[in-house]
């Protein structure tokens, strides 16, 4: 009995860690964006569609920060059940929110396609594609995000020109947390 109480707990520590690691990385994203938006707002403080689009950056952020809220006081279970969701806005407003990045997003879209999910935890995903994209390509870099039909699925392809992934790193830390 003792020992399964134990495996009980040590299940519930693991669920604990792995969403504290999904929480962090959700965090990092949105602050690598404001510290964007940060930096470039002494430059275009002026510029109206700077303003305009760092406004939409805030809010975006903040709708995101207290959707990730809701869901750690709800136990990370998603609001609603998973549906039908289009694909092509999600991916444009990922880039849209990327496009002022030190590398440039270029972005193909077959329309109307879609996958079952929630909107939400879709545009996360796609969001930290993205992200990471970026943060390994250098400056005057490029970022390709595609998204087409591979029947029978919809496919969203991340691309970018930076320097890749040893072998070591592939064998040994990627999809570890933390």
């Amino acid at each position: 009995v003792r020992a399964t109480e134990a495996l009980v707990e040590a299940r519930k520590f693991d669920a604990s860690n792995r969403m504290f690691a999904f929480v962090v990385h959700d965090l990092k994203n949105l602050a690598a964006q404001l510290s964007l938006m940060l930096k470039n707002a002494e430059r275009h403080r002026d510029n109206p569609e700077f303003q305009k689009d760092m406004l939409a950056t805030i809010e975006h952020a903040l709708g995101r920060m207290n959707r990730l809220m809701l869901q750690l006081r709800s136990g990370a279970t998603p609001v609603g059940n998973p549906r039908v969701t289009n694909l092509e806005p999600i991916v444009r407003d990922v880039c849209a929110l990327h496009a002022k990045a030190h590398a440039a997003v270029e972005l193909e879209i077959e329309p109307g396609l879609v996958a079952i999910g929630h909107e939400d935890r879709l545009g996360r995903v796609i969001g930290h594609l993205v992200q990471n994209a970026i943060d390994a390509t250098g400056p005057g870099g490029c970022v390709k995000v595609r998204l087409y039909r591979q029947e029978p699925f919809s496919v969203v392809e991340v691309v970018d020109t930076g320097v890749g992934m040893s072998p070591e790193f592939i064998r040994k830390r990627l999809f570890k947390p933390f």
